[in-house]
């Protein structure tokens, strides 16, 4: 009985430790600071993705993919749902060049 009330205080302190000071909320992006970051906000504002894909008070729409989510996609991954669409999903393919998909994506891994 003691050596597990001792495992248990060694683990809490051991978690404590390590969790010390670690949000559990969504990072908040940075401040905007090049051309490319604000025609990225741009392009994902006037194609409908914020529609969907918006945190609003650290918390993302559902079902739909968190912005974090969605940076963390390979590059074909992310060219694949932008300019192909999601079967089965609301995401329809979008009518914007390999180039804007470039910069959308560049601003949320850059941010998120």
């Amino acid at each position: 009985m003691k050596k597990n009330l001792i495992l248990i205080i060694i683990f809490t302190i051991t978690f404590a430790i390590t969790n010390c000071g670690k949000s559990t909320q969504p990072r908040k992006p940075r401040e905007i600071k090049s051309a490319e970051d604000i025609k990225a906000i741009s392009l994902f504002n006037s194609n409908g993705c914020k529609a969907c894909h918006s945190v609003t008070k650290g918390i993302s729409k559902k079902p739909y993919p968190s912005l974090p989510h969605m940076a963390s996609r390979t590059d074909k991954d992310f060219n694949d749902c932008v300019l192909k669409g999601v079967d089965g999903t609301q995401m329809k393919p979008q009518k914007i060049s390999q180039e804007e998909v470039k910069l959308i994506r560049n601003w949320l891994v850059k941010y998120y």
